[in-house]
């Protein structure tokens, strides 16, 4: 054939082109075989049966040019063989050497030879024979083809039998191919295919898969055998059921990955011959075709239903299997803009093997690469005539570990078998662990003891053992146990004469104060369960909480009387804390007798229906949490605690009876301080504060203003952290600086009272900056479960359960929607347990890893917010026709609030700012506004948050407006700090910082960076006081000048010799170490020339 002759790549040739460039590496696609012979054979007629093999096949002698953007290939035959020969006799190491050597060899397919052949000694004396081909000209089915007419070719030339094949030419196939790209049937798979992918999921099968692999995709393979049991059970199932054996691990291994990710509409890869005739199938060449398969499995679905409708898909797509992957990758990208690949995970089985039963004599071995372009690969081997079963896992060392793999196996393997032992049960029913293997993880390891007694009793031991230690205090006011045991004591028989009884609700609507403590123990005294209210709520949701929970009582102060008489609409009784009458009242204790059961306190959480929900929290929740003989943490009457939380989050009443039950000191900390770090350190010194409890995010905030002082002298013990997912690489710097201080993380639930988990964190822990939650707490047990609340294994994700004494009574006048969370425990029966919606995954260790929400519920600053309360109200303004919220990280890494709206016509985001600031908490407000035109949906109907999410980077990269420069030095600098903090490249002078992304928190940041610029002393309110940069550089000017007047530096009098000043001090000790450096000079320009001066002469 004419050498100018050119012919186009073929497509699954394309494919592996494509692989090559995307790569930028030139060994990926390397196919690589090993055949040692067992009885002897001689070298050169082996040599001879090569070559004619080589003689004989086009594809051997295809040779490929590029010219622009075109890749061609021809045929140029003439080229000698590629053959050589190597000796390794003894050598074991330098063999095994040499074979990785020969796996990795790059090769340019426009340069290089294709194909090499290289006959060696083993280092045992026996002859062999390795090769490796590129994928451009060869595959799996090739290598196979060529292994058989190398032994065929040798026994007929030792038997000087000559015979000489006219095998068809790859070049036939390229032909078939490009009359097909011309024909109707072309045409009509394409339409299928494009319908098959209509609407096809985006996202990845697994976490980590989206991961970029920057180079070359390392990756291992990891190969199980099959029991003989099992091949025989699987072979009885496709056999009854007349599915493939291909279709029998495509159905276990949707299976698997739908009981691990709950996905149902997931696509997995597999691989065809592609070889439509016999005459195709005696060519040595690129045929095989990648074909993805929409997996859409019905969790109703048996192994049977499944196998059955898998089967009928895999008979449909085969009928249109010809359509090349290569372009159906580019119509379905064109057509939904998915990524470059269609699938991340491929199934392939083949029963072919390298060895032939006519040819006993030699081993032959397929030579993994080392590399992939699939994530995973599972390849299962039949090998019908030896009876055996094995399964390949090819996996990216970049995405798995190998322990990964192991784990995957052996569940998988378990799944399978469950399946097939049940295979008419619903799949959602069947589990993916054995007996054992379940009851090891749902039995847990505390059985820990605790008081049966309630708080009111625990309380009043401390009060008779510690009578006149400070109980509670809050700036110069302080109480002590006896005076506190007191106070409460006249105001519980006060409330009992008022007809409050065991498990009424007495509401409480006041700041922080003792006042509030007397108050909280003064209820449950009475038998009551309190329930708290924050004065800075939005009306709304304060009428809401009063008429929901049908309080009896309302404890106040006199500050806020005026306002509830007037503004709520609350029909029970109104008292204040302070009313005459309780300070008659007798003060030893009540004889009220409560069960541990009975109601401690209410506190509402933010609600899925737009309203928020009140959890009935009992005695013994709150005990159990605290005092029991298994305790982590070792409490004792010498501790002084703060209450930096509202009363509202039920993080204070850790914070409150954390310190009254052992005996200790509770601190309440004003808002005013809470808000400004600089003031809080002061106070942690200044009380010698020993246990701190925070959420991640105000903590962040306490530590930029610690770094920026030296070591400061702190009591603390504990730092314990709760409320929301911290990032533990942010505390590194902190625990070096202070290594004794010991830092815990909690997670926690309101519904499981508080606190589940416990996790002292490591700098290890924090160089690793996963959120690990730790080991539940004694009383507790943690179960990570399926949707169908089947027990996940180690390292798989699912929803974490709480189950235990900490499992509260559930939501207040709420039967059904606490029957739907608080369930029946299949584990323990008799028991309830709590679904909590939130992710997680048990480690190695059996330490438990925080993921993130189940659902759109997510964490700001600690406090749980339902996105569709906020979005309720937004909805309630008339212009707005829809409105979606979303969470996202600010430029700050802190969750923030964004939301999209779909408006009838224009609304500022001030307006409703404005209004939602007067229904919702301020940590509920959204910080961005973005208008759309519509609301995107996918093709289940539902919003499309993905294509949000997108949508907001789009707003943040391609913001446009006009854009004030600063005007002066002050505006500079606050530019700068600016745009440091909010990560921002474009900021006005006359942006409002909550509008451009900031909040509350990252303010106090702000604060901290201007007051270290400028040295003033600016309070968070300030921020908000004067929120542009043009408003804050006027204060600022304001500011200077008056410390300018008070500090006018004084003139001393004049001598001879002064002391040498600190800055001096360090710069002479450091010219001391080296005299002979310049670095201490400084240059000069005098009268136009330059000269140098020791800055120490």
């Amino acid at each position: 054939m004419d050498r100018q002759e050119l012919y186009p790549l073929s497509y699954p040739q394309k494919d592996i082109y494509a692989i090559q460039n995307y790569y930028e590496i030139n060994s990926i696609n390397n196919v690589n075989g090993d055949i040692l012979y067992h009885s002897e054979i001689d070298s050169g007629v082996l040599e001879k049966a090569i070559e004619q093999v080589i003689e004989e096949h086009s594809s051997f002698h295809l040779r490929f040019s590029i010219n622009g953007r075109n890749e061609n290939q021809y045929l140029e035959p003439g080229y000698p063989p590629n053959i050589i020969k190597e000796d390794f006799l003894g050598d074991e190491e330098g063999f095994n050497t040499w074979i990785q050597k020969m796996n990795d060899q790059d090769i340019d397919i426009f340069r290089d030879y294709l194909y090499l052949f290289a006959i060696y000694v083993h280092p045992s004396g026996k002859l062999g024979y390795y090769f490796r081909l590129h994928h451009m000209i060869s595959d799996g089915w090739s290598m196979v083809l060529i292994v058989n007419e190398i032994n065929e070719n040798y026994v007929n030339l030792i038997n000087d039998k000559k015979v000489k094949k006219e095998n068809p030419s790859y070049l036939e196939f390229i032909e078939r191919e490009q009359k097909y790209l011309q024909s109707k049937r072309f045409e009509k798979d394409r339409a299928f295919w494009l319908e098959e992918f209509a609407n096809a999921p985006r996202e990845k099968l697994l976490d980590g898969m989206n991961k970029k692999i920057e180079g070359t995709p390392h990756a291992r393979r990891l190969s199980f055998e099959f029991s003989r049991q099992l091949i025989k059970q699987i072979h009885q199932f496709c056999e009854k059921y007349q599915v493939s054996v291909l279709t029998f691990f495509l159905s276990c291994i949707s299976s698997y990955f739908y009981k691990i990710t709950s996905k149902q509409d997931f696509v997995l890869g597999t691989l065809i011959l592609n070889r439509a005739t016999k005459r195709e199938k005696d060519i040595v060449g690129m045929f095989i075709n990648s074909m993805p398969i929409r997996i859409q499995l019905d969790s109703e679905s048996s192994l049977h239903s499944l196998s059955e409708n898998i089967q009928k898909k895999l008979m449909t797509l085969l009928r249109h299997q010809k359509y090349p992957h290569h372009l159906l990758k580019e119509d379905i990208r064109k057509n939904n803009e998915t990524t470059d690949k269609l699938y991340d995970v491929l199934v392939s089985y083949q029963n072919a093997s390298l060895e032939n039963e006519e040819y006993p004599y030699y081993k032959a071995t397929w030579l993994f690469s080392g590399q992939a372009i699939n994530p995973l690969s599972f390849h299962i081997n039949d090998r019908d005539n030896s009876g055996k079963m094995e399964m390949d896992y090819d996996f990216q060392t970049d995405v798995f570990t190998e322990k990964e793999i192991k784990d995957m196996h052996k569940y998988l393997i378990q799944l399978m078998e469950n399946l097939l032992n049940e295979n008419e049960e619903h799949i959602k029913h069947v589990d993916i662990l054995n007996q054992h293997q379940i009851e090891k993880l749902a039995k847990g390891e505390h059985d820990a003891q605790y008081p049966l007694k309630t708080l009111p009793e625990l309380f009043e031991q401390q009060a008779n053992i510690h009578p006149d230690a400070v109980a509670v205090e809050r700036d110069t006011e302080q109480i002590t146990y006896k005076d506190l045991q007191k106070r409460s004591n006249q105001l519980a028989r006060y409330l009992h004469s008022k007809g409050v009884r065991p498990n009424d609700l007495v509401a409480l609507y006041m700041d922080r104060s003792i006042e509030m403590i007397v108050s909280i123990i003064a209820v449950i005294k009475s038998g009551a369960a309190y329930l708290p209210i924050d004065p800075s709520f939005p009306k709304r949701r304060i009428d809401y909480i009063l008429s929901d929970s049908q309080a009896k009582l309302l404890i106040t102060t006199k500050d806020y009387q005026a306002y509830i008489q007037k503004e709520l609409a609350f029909p029970g009784g109104l008292m204040d804390v302070r009313a005459g009458e309780s300070v008659q009242m007798d003060t030893t204790n009540m004889t009220v007798k409560n069960s541990p059961d009975d109601l401690a306190y209410i506190i509402y959480t933010s609600g899925s229906t737009g309203n928020p929900k009140g959890v009935m929290v009992t005695h013994r929740n709150v005990v159990q949490l605290l005092i029991n003989d298994q305790h982590p943490f070792t409490f004792t009457d010498q501790d002084v605690w703060t209450m930096f939380h509202s009363y509202c989050f039920d993080f204070s009443v850790w914070e409150m009876y954390g310190a009254l039950l052992y005996g200790g000191k509770l601190v309440i900390v004003p808002k005013e301080v809470a808000v400004d770090s600089n003031a809080f350190m002061h106070l942690l010194i200044d009380k010698n504060v020993t246990v701190l409890n925070q959420t991640p995010s105000a903590f962040y905030n306490f530590i930029h203003e610690d770094q920026a002082t030296s070591v400061q002298p702190y009591s603390l013990r504990y730092i314990i952290f709760g409320g929301e997912a911290l990032k533990p690489i942010k505390f590194k710097k902190w625990k070096q600086k202070y290594p004794d201080i010991q830092l815990v993380n909690m997670y926690g639930i309101t519904e499981t009272t508080i606190h589940v988990t416990h996790k002292e964190l490591t700098l290890a822990d924090m160089e690793d900056n996963v959120s690990n939650a730790g080991k539940p707490i004694p009383t507790l047990n943690v179960y990570i479960l399926d949707d169908h609340l089947n027990m996940q294994p180690e390292g798989i994700i699912g929803e974490i359960c709480v189950a235990g004494d900490g499992v509260t009574k559930g939501y207040l006048d709420k039967k059904e929607l606490t029957e739907k969370v608080f369930v029946d425990n299949p584990f323990l029966p008799g028991t309830k347990m709590y679904c909590s919606d939130d992710l997680g995954r048990i480690l190695p260790n059996g330490e438990i890893e925080y993921i993130g929400r189940k659902d759109f519920q997510v964490k700001i600053r600690g406090y749980r917010v339902e996105l569709g309360e906020i979005e309720r109200e937004i909805l309630q303004l008339e212009s707005i026709d829809e409105c979606v919220v979303l969470d996202y990280l600010d430029n700050s890494d802190n969750n923030s609030l964004c939301v999209f709206l779909l408006m009838e016509e224009d609304i500022g985001s001030f307006e409703i700012r404005t209004y939602l600031a007067e229904k919702l908490p301020e940590y509920m407000i959204p910080t961005k506004y973005i208008p759309v035109d519509v609301i995107p949906l996918t093709a289940n109907g539902k919003v499309d948050r993905k294509e949000l999410e997108n949508l907001l980077k789009e707003k943040e990269n391609n913001t446009l407006k006009t854009v004030v420069a600063p005007r002066n030095s002050i505006e500079e600098k606050l530019l700068a700090i600016w745009k440091q903090e909010l990560q921002l490249d474009s900021i006005s002078v006359d942006d409002n910082f909550f509008n451009i992304g900031g909040h509350s928190l990252n303010a106090s940041y702000l604060v901290v960076q201007i007051n270290h610029c400028f040295s003033i002393k600016l309070s968070i309110g300030d921020i908000f006081k004067f929120p542009s940069i043009e408003l804050l550089a006027t204060y600022i000017q304001s500011v200077e000048y008056t410390a300018a007047e008070d500090k006018v530096i004084q003139p001393l009098e004049k001598r001879t010799r002064y002391p040498v000043s600190s800055a001096e001090k360090r710069m002479f000790t450091l010219w001391e170490m080296d005299k002979s450096s310049l670095a201490y000079m400084v240059l000069c320009q005098e009268f136009g020339q330059v000269k140098c001066r020791n800055f120490l002469a």
